[in-house]
Formats: C-alpha cells, sequence, structure tokens
C-alpha cells in the first residue's frame, strides 16, 4: 500500500509539468490538449487492505440455581458474557492485490469535469485469529472452562458505481468520487468449551453474503497522448455490518447463542490507464 501512495503523490507532484511540457514530436509546438468530454474504459492495479470489527453480543448466561427443580440449564455459564466478548471482541486486518476494469462517461464544462464511472476488480483479502478466553485453569471466573476461540474473513471481488467530480488544469485533471459500493464477504467465527467442561461443545456459525455499501475518495489523472490517460486513486470503502447467531452444540442450551457482529471497511489505493473511445 505504502508503494501505491508514494506513486500518487510522485504523479500528483509531477503531472502538471509533465503535462505542460508535453509537445507533438518533431515540431516543438505544446499539444493541445483535447475536451475532457466523452466515455472511456481501462484497466487499474493496486493493494487493499481490511479491517472486520468483530463483536460478540447477546451472551445469556444460566440464572444462579441452575438444575434444581424449578430451573433448567439454559444458557452459558455465569462470567461467559463478560470472559467471552473480552476475548473475542477485536479487528482482523488483511491485505493484498487488487486489479480489474472500469467504465464511465464525464463531461467538460469550462475547467469543471463531472460523470460517473462504474468498476470491478479481485480483491484478495483474508484475515483470521486465535484467541482463548480466561476460564477457571488461567485466571477466569471458576464457573466457566476456557473457551478456544478462533475468527475469520475474506473477499473477493468489489464493485463500485460513483459519481466523479473534477477541476481540469490543461492535461491534468483533479477529481473527487462517491457512490455505492458491492461486494463478496464471507465470515465464519467459533469458540468451543472442550476439557474440563461439564458437557463439552462448541458455538459455530458462519456468513456469506453480497454487502451493498459505499465508496468515496480522490485521484488525479493525467492525459499523456490525446485520448490515453493514466490516474493514481485512492478509495475508502465501507460495507457495513453483518450481524449472525450462533447455538451451543448441546440443544438443550437453549439459550446458549451468541450474536456475531461483523463490520468490514476497505482501503484501496492503485493505478490505471484509461482510453477514450
Amino acid at each position: 500500500m505504502k508503494k501505491f501512495l508514494g506513486l500518487f503523490v510522485v504523479i500528483v507532484a509531477a503531472g502538471p509539468a509533465l503535462g505542460a511540457d508535453m509537445s507533438v514530436p518533431g515540431n516543438g509546438a505544446p499539444w493541445a490538449t483535447p475536451s475532457w468530454t466523452g466515455c472511456y474504459g481501462g484497466i487499474n492495479l493496486g493493494g487493499v487492505t481490511g479491517g472486520v470489527k468483530d463483536r460478540w453480543t447477546n451472551i445469556t448466561e444460566t440464572p444462579a440455581g441452575a438444575g434444581g427443580a424449578s430451573t433448567a440449564f439454559v444458557g452459558f455459564a455465569t462470567g461467559a458474557a463478560t470472559v467471552l466478548p473480552a476475548a473475542a471482541n477485536a479487528t482482523l486486518n488483511g491485505s493484498g492485490l487488487s486489479g480489474g476494469g472500469q467504465l464511465g462517461c464525464i463531461v467538460q464544462s469550462d475547467s469543471w469535469v463531472w460523470g460517473a464511472e462504474a468498476d470491478i476488480q479481485y480483491t484478495g483479502l483474508d484475515g483470521s485469529r486465535a484467541a482463548t478466553s480466561l476460564g477457571n485453569t488461567n485466571g477466569g471466573p471458576s464457573t466457566i472452562v476456557p473457551g478456544q476461540i478462533t475468527e475469520s474473513f475474506s473477499s473477493r471481488w468489489l464493485s463500485t458505481v460513483r459519481g466523479r467530480l473534477g477541476y481540469a488544469m490543461g492535461s491534468v485533471l483533479f477529481y473527487g468520487t462517491g457512490g455505492v459500493a458491492f461486494a463478496d464477504v464471507r465470515y465464519a467465527d467459533q469458540v468451543c468449551f472442550l476439557g474440563g467442561a461439564g458437557i463439552p461443545g462448541c458455538n459455530t456459525a458462519s456468513a456469506n453474503e453480497t454487502r451493498i455499501g459505499f465508496a468515496a475518495g480522490g485521484g488525479i489523472e493525467w492525459e499523456f497522448a490525446p485520448s490515453w490517460s493514466v490516474k493514481a486513486e485512492y478509495l475508502f470503502v465501507d460495507l457495513g455490518t453483518t450481524n449472525f447467531d450462533s447455538a451451543f452444540s448441546d440443544p438443550t442450551f437453549t439459550s446458549a447463542t451468541i450474536t456475531h457482529n461483523h463490520h468490514l471497511t476497505e482501503n484501496i489505493g492503485r493505478v490505471g490507464l484509461n482510453v477514450r473511445f
């Protein structure tokens, strides 16, 4: 990611000077930049980082005195609602390459440029972690054995449909962009109570869905030849929160459920090549 941000800075610094110095080979005359108006297509390549805020909620504990004539074991042991979130609540991070293509149309009026763009690209995002909650063998409550926790996420593609608004300085265009984002997201969580548990078992759950969120960012584009341009761009993507529940593997514990909440955001830095039709 640092390499792509560095390239962005280089293009921002050098673009206007390069654009001013462009000339038509053989005659030494300045190259007259045509209007940015038109439709275009292109490809992009960059890097992506993703972070998932994982939060576990709605953990029900078995009431005191459970197991007697009037109360059944219905939830987790006393203390679980405290020690499980303390171990499970975390941010999972991942990074990878991104690459794909884009199509768009823009219109120029004086120095202002506006339009719309759609893109789709691969995002190689994966993240995971493992943790152990406190329990009766490692400094936690005596009522519960330690829980062995695993959490993971992945995302393999991202698509956005965005508006573009910019200001052209000859062959250099500075712009902001924002719109709707679509991405596949996959989550998997598990906690197991094994050695020493009165009734060993696990809470296991996962989700696989297409999320809808928003994307916003900006960039700089330089037309280095008639109808051809390169760009450096940054996008922030927020894909909202996915919620799902897990239940204990022994169905007699009817309230031993957990709500798993996952909020994914992505940061993308990329360079692209466009050709105007």
